[in-house]
């Protein structure tokens, strides 16, 4: 579903993707939070809000982030078998 690239994010991009109407979310993760949606960030006195769901302006969390963190949730708890996990009985 998801074409996945590890590299530098910079924030002359994200503010570009911003301009132009081409940030669709932004979240945080790491083995204690999971993953935190970000819905603004703050660079050189100026701030960028980032978008959580279009379709839902009071949503918590966007539906990119929503299945990142479910699939991450799905590992930890050995719903799903993956090569990051150990299940322990």
């Amino acid at each position: 579903d998801f074409k996945v690239s590890e590299r530098k994010l910079y924030i002359d991009e994200i503010t570009a993707a911003a301009a132009d109407g081409r940030l669709i979310e932004a979240f945080g993760t790491g083995t204690a939070a999971v993953v935190s949606p970000v819905r603004h960030i703050h660079h050189n006195g100026k701030g960028i809000d980032v978008p959580l769901d279009p379709e839902d302006a009071s949503a918590g969390i966007g539906p990119v982030t929503a299945r990142v963190s479910q699939a991450l949730l799905d590992i930890q708890y050995g719903r799903v078998e993956s090569e990051w996990s150990v299940v322990v009985a």
